[in-house]
Parts: C-alpha cells; sequence; structure tokens
C-alpha cells in the first residue's frame, strides 16, 4: 500500500516543482506567485500536451507518448527559467519559505491522510465508482486518443473525461493497478483541492490591511481547507438531536409526531421518528440525507388508482397528495466520503487555480494592454490565452463549471475597472465580450473535443412551483452563510463609501429579473410556441404538453396560483438570497468613485465580496429557471450550481472568519464572532464526526481488517471466477466483447468495468445521459439478448459482424439472465478460456477497427 501512495506523492511533488517557474511567470499579482496551483497547473498542461497530440494522432496512448509530452513540459518551463535572470526564482523561495512549507506539509498530510481513509474502505462497487472505472481503465486500453467508450462499443467517449485522462496518465508513469489507481486519484484531487483553497486564501488575507505583514496569514488560511472540505452541512447536527428524541412528543396514541420534523424541517427520513441501531449509531446509510436535503413536491396530484399501482415517491404534504422529488445537494466532504471519482469532484482542484487567475487579474498592475476588435483590455495577450486554456479545460472536465469560471475572470476585471475608473455601461459591454471571448477561445483550444461530445441539454425550463424553503436552505449552507453574513456585515460598515441602498435595490430587481424570466418562459411556452404550428405542427401542442406534466386540467392560471402561494407562503430562501446578494452588492457598489489610489486599500474586500455575490446568483437561478436535460426537473441544476456555491463561499467564508477573529483594533468583532464561530465549527463538524466513527466501526468489525487500497478485491462484484477471466482478458489482444446487460447500479457491465474493453452496451440509461438520447443506442440491449439465446447461427453471425464482437463472455450473470444456447458458440467459435461457470469465446472473423 504505501509503496504506489509514496509514489504518486512524489510524482505529483515534482511536477509542481517543475511547473512552478510557469506559474511564477503567469501569476505576478499574487503572493504566493501561484505556488499553490503549480501542481494543478502542471498536470493541466501536461495531461492537455498529451491528449491534444494524441487525438491529432501524433501520439499513441501510451508511456512514451506520456513522456513526449513531459518533454514538451519540460521546454516551456525552460524557455520561462530562462526569462529571470540572477536566479530570482530560488532567491524568492528563500524569502518564502515558511508559505511553501506549510503547503507541502498540508499537501502531504491530506494526500496520505485520504489514502489512509479510503484504505479503510476502498471498494469500487457502488454509486458511480463502476462508471468511472471503466473509463480509467479504457483510457489504460485505448490505443490512441478520443478513448473507446467502455459501454458502447464502436464510439468514442462521449462525456466530460479530461480528469480520467489525468489518473490514466500518472497511473501509466507510476505502473499501479487501476483499482489502486482509483483511490490514490480520489486522494490527490482532495489533496490538490486542499492546497488549492489555502493558496486562494493566503492571498487574499496577503492584501488584507491588518494581515499582509504578518505571518499570521499563514497559518490562518489553513482555514481554507477547513471550510472547503471539512465543514459539512448540518444535517449531522440534525442527525444527533434527531436521534435523542428532540421536539419529539407522543400523540394521544402514543405515536411520536413533530410540527418542527414533519412539517417544517421537512428533511427525508428525519420526519420520522427516530431509530437507531443497536451500538447506538444512526440508522444504516444515515450519511446519505445529507446530500438530499433540498425537498421539492411536485404541483398537487389527484390520484385513482390501485393501491398495488401507487406512483413512486407519493406523499402527501400539507393536505396534498403530491409526487416527492429528490433534489442532489452535495458538499464536498460528502463527495470525498462517498469517492465518487466524478467529475464534479475531479475539477475541484482546478476551480481554486481558475480563481487565483481571477485573483491575479484583480490585482494585475495594468502594463500591457491588448486589443478584442475595437476595445482595448489592459492585460497582455498572454494572461488572456493562457485564462481560456484553464477554462477550456475546466470545460473538458466538467461542463457546467465552464461559464461560471468564465464569468468570474470577466467579473474580475468589470469590477476591477469600474473602481479604477468609472462605472459607465461601456464597462458592461468590456464585460459581455471579454467572457464571449475567452469561451469562444477555450473551445477552440480544446476543439477535438467538443467536436466529438454529445449532450443531453436541451433549453432553459422554468421552475414555477418548487421554491427553496428556508430551513432547507439553511440546513444546507448555514455553515457558510454565518461567518459570510457576519463579514459581509462587517464590510459593509467597514467600507464606508458602501451603498447599502443601492444593494438592496439591484438585489430585488435581480430577483424580480429571474422571476420575470421564468414568467416568460412560461408564457412563451404556453401561449407563443402553440402559435407558430404553421411552421412545425409539433408546436401547437406545446402549451398542453408543458401544462399536462402538471397534472390532468391544470390551466396556466392555475399553474401560477400555485407558484406565487408557495413563493409566499416558503419565502425564506428567495429572501435568505436577495439580502445576501443585497449586501454584496452595497459593498462592491461605492456611493462615489474612488480615487485611484483608494482602489488598492479597498481589494481585499472587492473580490471576496464578489465570490459571494457570484455564489448567491448560482442558488438564486434555480429558484426560478434550471436547465433541462434527461431528469426532467431542476436536480441537476441545484446539484452543479450549488456545488460551486458552496466552493466559492467557503472561500468568502474561511477569509471572513480569519478577517473577524484577528480584528484586534476594533474587538467588538471578534468578540461577536467567536462564540459564532465556536457553533460554527460544532454544527458543521457534526457530519464528519458521525460519519469518521461509523467508517471506523464498520472496519473493526471486519473478520480481518486490513488497510487496502486496490478496490477491486472485493468480492461483491467480482467473484473467483470472473476475477480470474477479467485477469485473463487484461493480458489478452483488444477487441469489442459481449456480457449481460441489465439495471445501472449493479453487477451488470462488470467484465468493461474491470477490463476496459469495450462492451456491446453497459449501463445503457448512462450512454443516454452522455449522449442526449438513445440513438447510438438502438436495439442493442435486445441485439444481446438474441446473440445468448437465439437458436439460429445465421442471426447470431449477423450481429456479431455488425458489432464486430471478439469475445462473447458467459459467467453466472449471463447464464441467469438470458436463455443461453451456449451450443452455437462450442461448435462455430473458439474457446479460449475456461474456468467453472465462466466460459469465453472468441469469434474468428472479428475484424481490427481501422
Amino acid at each position: 500500500m504505501f509503496a504506489p501512495t509514496f509514489l504518486w506523492y512524489l510524482l505529483l511533488t515534482a511536477l509542481g516543482w517543475i511547473s512552478f517557474p510557469l506559474v511564477y511567470y503567469l501569476l505576478p499579482a499574487i503572493k504566493d506567485r501561484g505556488y499553490a496551483f503549480s501542481r494543478a497547473f502542471g498536470l493541466m498542461l501536461w495531461t492537455f500536451v498529451f491528449w491534444l497530440l494524441g487525438s491529432l494522432g501524433i501520439l499513441q496512448n501510451d508511456l512514451g507518448g506520456i513522456l513526449f509530452a513531459f518533454l514538451i513540459l519540460l521546454a516551456l518551463v525552460y524557455w520561462v527559467w530562462k526569462k529571470f535572470p540572477n536566479l530570482e526564482i530560488i532567491h524568492w523561495v528563500k524569502d518564502n519559505w515558511r508559505m511553501i512549507l506549510v503547503v507541502e506539509i498540508l499537501f502531504a498530510l491530506a494526500f496520505f491522510g485520504f489514502a489512509w481513509f479510503r484504505a479503510l474502505n476502498p471498494e469500487i462497487h457502488a454509486t458511480e465508482k463502476p462508471m468511472e472505472l471503466a473509463f480509467i481503465n479504457s483510457l489504460l486500453r485505448s490505443p490512441s486518443m478520443p478513448p473507446n467508450d467502455p459501454w458502447l462499443s464502436g464510439y468514442a467517449i462521449s462525456y466530460y473525461y479530461f480528469g480520467y485522462v489525468m489518473v490514466a496518465l500518472i497511473t501509466q508513469v507510476t505502473g499501479v493497478v487501476s483499482g489502486v489507481a482509483f483511490n490514490l486519484g480520489i486522494s490527490m484531487v482532495f489533496a490538490m483541492a486542499a492546497i488549492g483553497s489555502y493558496g486562494i486564501v493566503y492571498n487574499l488575507l496577503s492584501i488584507s490591511e491588518e494581515l499582509k505583514k504578518s505571518r499570521a496569514r499563514i497559518f490562518l488560511a489553513l482555514l481554507a481547507p477547513l471550510f472547503v472540505l471539512i465543514i459539512s452541512n448540518a444535517e449531522g447536527f440534525l442527525e444527533r438531536i434527531h436521534q435523542q428524541g428532540f421536539l419529539w412528543e407522543p400523540d394521544e396514541n402514543g405515536v411520536l409526531v413533530s410540527e418542527f420534523w414533519q412539517d417544517t424541517l421537512d428533511i427525508h427520513d428525519l420526519e420520522n421518528p427516530p431509530v437507531i441501531d443497536a451500538d447506538g449509531t444512526p440508522r444504516h446509510w444515515w450519511w446519505w440525507r445529507a446530500s438530499r436535503v433540498i425537498r421539492d413536491y411536485s404541483y398537487p396530484r389527484e390520484f385513482d388508482v390501485n393501491p398495488d399501482e401507487v406512483p413512486d415517491g407519493l406523499v402527501y404534504y400539507q393536505g396534498n397528495a403530491v409526487i416527492d422529488r429528490e433534489n442532489i445537494d452535495e458538499f464536498p466532504f460528502f463527495s470525498f466520503w462517498l469517492a465518487d471519482l466524478h467529475p464534479h469532484v475531479l475539477i475541484m482542484p482546478f476551480t481554486f487555480l481558475a480563481m487565483g487567475l481571477a485573483l491575479n487579474l484583480y490585482l494585475l498592475e495594468p502594463k500591457k494592454k491588448f486589443k478584442i476588435f475595437s476595445i482595448e483590455y489592459e492585460f497582455s495577450k498572454t494572461t488572456f490565452w493562457v485564462a481560456a486554456f484553464v477554462f477550456g479545460g475546466l470545460a473538458f472536465l466538467n461542463m457546467w463549471d465552464f461559464p461560471i469560471y468564465v464569468g468570474l475572470f470577466a467579473l474580475a476585471y468589470l469590477l476591477k475597472q469600474g473602481n479604477a475608473k468609472d462605472w459607465q455601461w461601456s464597462r458592461f459591454l468590456e464585460f459581455l465580450l471579454l467572457g464571449i471571448s475567452l469561451g469562444v477561445s477555450a473551445v477552440i483550444i480544446y476543439l477535438p473535443f467538443f467536436l466529438s461530445f454529445s449532450s443531453q441539454a436541451g433549453g432553459i425550463l422554468p421552475n414555477v412551483v418548487n421554491p427553496t424553503r428556508g430551513w432547507q436552505l439553511w440546513t444546507m449552507f448555514v455553515t457558510l452563510f454565518i461567518p459570510i453574513f457576519m463579514f459581509s456585515i462587517y464590510a459593509l460598515f467597514e467600507r464606508k463609501e458602501s451603498n447599502w441602498w443601492k444593494g438592496i435595490i439591484a438585489a430585488m430587481a435581480t430577483t424580480l429579473m429571474f422571476l420575470l424570466i421564468s414568467l416568460l418562459l412560461v408564457f412563451g411556452v404556453t401561449a407563443i410556441i402553440p402559435g407558430l404550428g404553421f411552421l412545425n405542427p409539433l408546436a401547437s401542442d406545446a402549451g398542453n404538453l408543458f401544462l399536462s406534466q402538471f397534472g390532468a386540467n391544470v390551466t396556466l392560471n392555475d399553474l401560477l396560483s400555485e407558484g406565487f402561494a408557495r413563493r409566499i407562503n416558503s419565502p425564506g430562501g428567495w429572501v435568505t438570497l436577495t439580502a445576501l446578494i443585497a449586501l454584496s452588492l452595497g459593498i462592491i457598489w461605492p456611493r462615489k468613485q474612488l480615487a485611484p489610489e483608494q482602489v488598492s486599500n479597498k481589494s481585499q474586500f472587492g473580490f471576496v465580496t464578489l465570490l459571494i455575490l457570484l455564489g448567491g446568483l448560482l442558488v438564486l437561478v434555480p429558484e426560478f429557471i434550471y436547465l433541462r436535460d434527461n431528469f426532467g426537473t431542476r436536480m441537476n441544476t441545484i446539484f452543479k450550481f450549488y456545488y460551486q456555491a458552496w466552493l466559492l463561499w467557503a472561500i468568502a467564508a474561511a477569509y471572513g472568519s480569519a478577517i473577524l477573529l484577528t480584528k484586534f483594533k476594533k474587538p467588538l468583532w471578534p468578540i461577536l464572532y467567536l462564540p459564532l464561530f465556536v457553533a460554527v465549527l460544532y454544527i458543521g463538524l457534526s457530519y464528519p464526526n458521525t460519519g469518521w466513527q461509523t467508517r471506523l466501526n464498520a472496519f473493526n468489525q471486519r473478520e480481518d481488517p486490513q488497510l487496502e487500497l486496490d478496490g477491486t478485491l472485493h468480492p461483491w462484484y467480482l467473484n473467483s471466477e470472473d476475477r480470474s477471466a477479467v485477469n485473463w482478458l487484461n493480458t489478452a489482444s483488444p477487441g469489442p466483447l459481449v456480457e449481460a446487460v441489465g439495471g445501472q447500479y449493479s453487477t451488470y457491465a462488470r467484465i468493461s468495468v474491470h477490463t476496459g474493453i469495450p462492451a456491446v452496451l453497459g449501463w445503457a440509461g448512462h450512454e443516454g445521459q452522455w449522449r442526449g438520447g438513445y440513438e447510438e443506442v438502438g436495439s442493442r440491449a435486445e441485439d444481446i439478448k438474441k446473440i445468448y439465446a437465439s437458436t439460429s447461427w445465421n442471426e447470431t453471425e449477423s450481429l456479431l459482424k455488425a458489432y464486430n464482437v471478439r469475445y462473447i463472455y458467459i459467467g453466472l450473470l449471463e447464464r441467469n439472465n438470458y436463455d443461453l444456447n451456449q451450443g452455437k458458440f462450442q461448435q462455430y467459435l473458439t474457446l479460449v478460456f475456461q474456468e467453472g461457470n465462466v466460459s469465453i469465446y472468441e469469434v474468428p472473423f472479428w475484424e481490427p477497427a481501422k
């Protein structure tokens, strides 16, 4: 276990040091010169060169291609190094050794600590992990870029796979097996996120008037990884007091009831009376509830159904029959506890790199200029193209976050120019042009990915009847809201030029704007689009189709009335967000134009408040609109926007806490904030503490508890016969295979998962999500059934040729799933592997892909 972990640590540390001259050159305006981001930037650049040259057919997907890409990285580093005479970088390192030491210790503790945490429970067999392991194994097997889709033979992956290329790249260099690489990959992301968040807050504290000359900022910046990665939402705290029977009372029949838990809070499962396991811990999978605290209900419905055919999710809320609709509201600690190596997790270190770019732009002295069309921008072309490169990488890592950080970069420039010069409307034109130009340039840089990418996104829809209730929003974000609101109030008083009344007006206008957009979308779908039936007959029925999703005989008036009633009866969510946005805009928007010498003194408030504002907007958006996708609800929009809001707000909370706790010249603020800070720690650490106990107890209760990093050794996913077959296939010549097809989040597709060999079909539902439909999937599931069960060899042969199948896999799952006709395989094909119930046949007329 220790050897591969140490090897990864050495490689990542060396990569950070090698890449540091690049970020030192590119980020001159921030105090740490990008040191905390050097690993992330170096890994992104190395992987990009390897992927791009591979996609262009110049490099093969092998160790030689990876090392060639590394030589290009070294050449760039050498070119930049020559720009700094007299050992400037060495002198900088000597002057900043304390900060460097803290970053290195933090990275080592985070990386080795999380690897040890994963070794307690390394299994890769639940939630999205099989998919992620399949991607890694596919990248380790694919001869070139783009990699083969392991669950749809004949196609390349159509998903955000850049993060998996990074993990596979390091896996090939270090030579570890994929089951170990998976868990070291999540450890790498955790550690790089820790130092990346540290770097942002350290650089912000370095421009603070009180702390920029104090060494205390080196240690105060450690609040960043605490707020970002460890502190959690309040569900863990609520779990504790729920377990203790808080606010539960028996009714006249002796049944426990609670107005608070069942009506006011209304979080899934917590509305039920407390039940604990024999050992005193909460119920099994209690920890899952923390990622589902935002609860939506459908429009009230009338159900006249057989009791045995009750719709999924039917519940009664406030006397109405409604469908309970699940939302995902993960936060970083939950994600790392779950340990899915999913795009929203893989991107995390690189979001802090993007924040670093925006902060550098915000603080940059206007020494160089360049034009986009006729507008002159006060930064260099290099700054622009490096930003486009990083933001394009964010799109390749997780498309949802791409516009968010392009927007942050452009907003940072808008705020800088508005404060330094004026707030004319031309500033907003500069903002729009910069954002659009960055977006287009990022697409050009990563064009091979965008040309092969399909999306499930299908436009924007209005959220009419599901406002987020205040109690649930505060349950999700209370550990960030308390420091953010306290800091914002402090900043509003501290910054004499703040314009609180304009902030209130602008915030109310923003909320009303989103409400208006939602209403316009409703009227557009129900009134305008049906009028275009002469152009497309399908448009004529658009309004009825839209209203029918809310129930039979629902009119537009009924729908709007219900929506407004819910927003008025549950105003806590949108009122909280409007207040937060008002505070942010009041701080940013000066009462009068500042003199140039005043602007730099207020920079510490400007950028942090920008993070708060952007987070507020992200959480406000799904209150009124959401992105249409295969799920059909606002679930995914909440998931992706809330997650980035957490990262932005966690940085602001860490910075705000550091400022408030050290405001010794005005001791009222530390006195007021300290008890609140203690409360935040108690509430926010309740979930990690209980989670840690749960994980450790599960480990100690095993028959033979041993630390292990290879997550593929769990017998639940692969039995011994399947494992032997997988080992054989991993040494066999490549070629598509057929295996049993069934439900998602199960043992189906187990062979393609553990080998990376493309299956004719894996988890069909995932393919539909990745490709925005099932056109490519077609009749594959039915054809696979025919391959196994058909009594006609001619039919079987034609299907094997159609999908260019090389291997037919027969194990227990296939035998139980199909009316197997194995005799035809024995007669016409070659048996190449046999152990127990597992047989693998090779198709002699298989042809290698051209």
